[in-house]
């Protein structure tokens, strides 16, 4: 399992954009088993949250597995409690 810490500039479904603090640019979609919906990638991507991922990259998608996803450092808008972990709850709340 690899991890990345990056902004969420982009979210479509359970696809997403990430930028890593190298500048580049990621593709990922949420595994059946991460612990936020798809509908939570929304405001995750509106405040460009600062997140920390665990996934797989897998040679058949373009896109690496997501299945783990926590808030990594200080988050960049006062919408989000101040808890590393994101829930499907706390993400919704959020809104």
């Amino acid at each position: 399992m690899r991890s990345v810490e990056g902004v969420i500039i982009l979210a479509q479904e359970s696809r997403f954009k990430l930028v890593d603090d190298a500048g580049i640019t990621k593709l990922f979609v949420l595994a059946h088993d991460a612990p936020i919906e798809p509908q939570d990638l929304q405001p995750l991507a509106r405040t460009q949250a600062r997140v920390a991922i665990r996934y797989e990259d897998t040679p058949a998608l373009i896109a690496g597995i997501v299945h783990g996803i926590e808030y990594a450092g200080r988050p960049r808008s006062p919408d989000y409690a101040p808890s590393p972990h994101i829930s499907a709850h706390t993400a919704r709340t959020r809104r």
